[in-house]
């Protein structure tokens, strides 16, 4: 059995488990890998709800199961546990992302995917999309650090396409700028709270015009979005 399928194997079995403390465990109580995968699941889920700042150690133990003596058994403190949590997401959205992309063959159509995947992404993972876009420029919050690492990687894959194109790259702090436009227009569709399909889709049409808009040029015009498509109408 995987670790994955384990860990959603106890967590299913929460309800009745008592809280984990240190000494030797019964054959029922997960141990060793699966337990530290599932504080980590339950570290995502305070994160998701709350943010860095307004998480602690206590309410990851609360909501992991464990006692804090368990938990400082395995995790340094909370940054460690959360800069996990935040690295996995951040590693797999870019995976995602590129995943999505690597099919395209122009700058426009490639940019549009990457969008599309994002938002894709976003919906899956629910209220995790949303810290990681409002703490993007927090100092204390590991987001900031690895959110740079994610956009350098983008960057790189973009300015591949657009070499073998024969196209010019563009200075990298626009490309950051209209990054940094579509997390805010997406990421606060998914937190505090979430809000309705209708207006998660109304935010995807207007993440997907500002991205072609902004990039395209010549003859790359003709593939973006009329203006007729985000007009607010009486």
């Amino acid at each position: 059995m995987s670790i994955e399928s384990s860990v959603a194997r106890v967590q299913d079995a929460a309800p009745q488990r008592a809280r984990l403390g240190p000494g030797r465990p019964r054959a029922d109580q997960p141990t060793g890998e699966v337990l530290r995968e599932l504080v980590i699941a339950g570290a995502e889920r305070v994160y998701s709800r709350r943010g860095y700042r307004d998480s602690s150690v206590e309410q990851i133990c609360v909501e992991a199961g464990v006692s804090r003596s368990l938990f400082y058994r395995m995790f340094r403190d909370r940054r460690e546990i959360i800069e996990i949590v935040v690295h996995r997401a951040y590693d797999e959205l870019v995976r995602v992302i590129l995943d999505r992309a690597a099919m395209e063959n122009s700058v426009l159509t490639m940019a549009s995917a990457a969008t599309h995947a994002y938002l894709d992404w976003c919906v899956t993972r629910g209220s995790l999309a949303g810290p990681l876009g409002a703490e993007r420029h927090d100092r204390e919050s590991p987001v900031r650090v690895r959110r740079r690492q994610a956009i350098e990687e983008l960057i790189e894959r973009v300015d591949m396409l657009a070499d073998r194109l024969v196209r010019p790259r563009l200075d990298p702090l626009y490309y950051e700028t209209l990054i940094g436009a579509v997390e805010q227009l997406v990421s606060t569709a998914f937190w505090p709270q979430r809000l309705g399909d209708d207006e998660i889709a109304r935010r995807r049409t207007l993440a997907q015009r500002l991205v072609l808009a902004s990039l395209a040029g010549g003859a790359d015009l003709g593939q973006v979005p009329s203006l007729e498509t985000i007009t607010v109408r009486p």
